[in-house]
């Protein structure tokens, strides 16, 4: 049965060849500890493995590095695309508002012209009503006046017809005691 582990000859294997990359590095840098262990260096075939292998990896880091440039880009367009959308929600509710206000406006002077109206039908009725108690006060004070001269010639009347009847008496008392 094959164990999952690799076997202790494939772990020394790949050390090697860590050793030898990071060798390999350390001679492209310039490093002097490169050059004394030259001699570790793989076989040829295995060279070429090592380099298809780094070639791949130099590839893989570049289709990543891009992949990274565009996952960056695309946020920056999101945000801007969120930015226009709360823009145009802006512009839209400064739209509505202003519809509102202009419907207030609107309301603010009907209502106002109403009652400017009113207060004009008002005022006119208060002048009519002052006009009619005005003439009621005229016509009061004439018929005041008239049931005074009516109490006047009354009073006149009855002092004359006291006196008459008096006078009347007085000739009976006269007539009779003539006759």
């Amino acid at each position: 049965m094959a164990s999952k582990t690799p076997s202790l000859d494939s772990r020394k294997q790949w050390h090697q060849l860590r050793r030898r990359r990071l060798l390999r590095r350390l001679a492209e840098d310039g490093d002097s500890r490169a050059a004394k262990d030259e001699s570790q260096l793989p076989p040829l075939k295995c060279r070429r493995h090592v380099a298809s292998s780094i070639k791949i990896l130099d590839e893989i880091a570049t289709g990543l590095a891009k992949e990274k440039e565009e996952m960056v880009r695309n946020a920056k367009e999101r945000d801007a695309l969120s930015e226009r959308g709360n823009n145009a929600r802006e512009v839209e509710r400064a739209v509505t508002l202003r519809r509102q206000l202009n419907k207030w406006i609107d309301r603010t002077e009907k209502l106002c012209e109403q009652s400017n109206q009113k207060a004009q039908e008002a005022k006119a009725k208060m002048h009519e009503l002052r006009a009619i108690r005005r003439k009621l006060t005229e016509e009061h004070t004439e018929k005041s006046k008239e049931m005074e001269r009516l109490d006047i010639l009354g009073a006149q009347m009855e002092k004359t017809s006291i006196s008459c009847r008096g006078s009347t008496q007085r000739r009976k008392g006269e007539a009779t005691q003539q006759g």
